[in-house]
């Protein structure tokens, strides 16, 4: 985990990305980006960390939902089987 939000300061000029593995789910949260502002920017997102969750080996049938904070952010949980 600690890694992707490295990888997100050193590739993303603006926002913040956190998030938190636990057994087989996960969970992001994106802060202050423009992939928050727009229904299919915050889809395709979610899509985004759904499927390099499916790209894990050991991991299938991942699921994904997402949601806007009332802060703002977009909340991602994932799990899989």
């Amino acid at each position: 985990m600690k890694k992707s939000m490295e990888l997100w300061r050193h590739d993303h000029t603006t926002g913040a990305l956190t998030g938190e593995v636990s057994g087989r789910t996960a969970s992001f949260a994106l802060h202050d980006h423009l992939y928050t502002t727009t229904p299919l920017a915050r889809l395709s997102i979610a899509e985004i960390y759904r499927y390099a969750i499916s790209l894990v080996r050991g991991t299938h049938n991942v699921v994904e939902t997402h949601a806007l904070s009332d802060a703002g952010a977009l909340d991602v949980q994932l799990s899989w089987d």
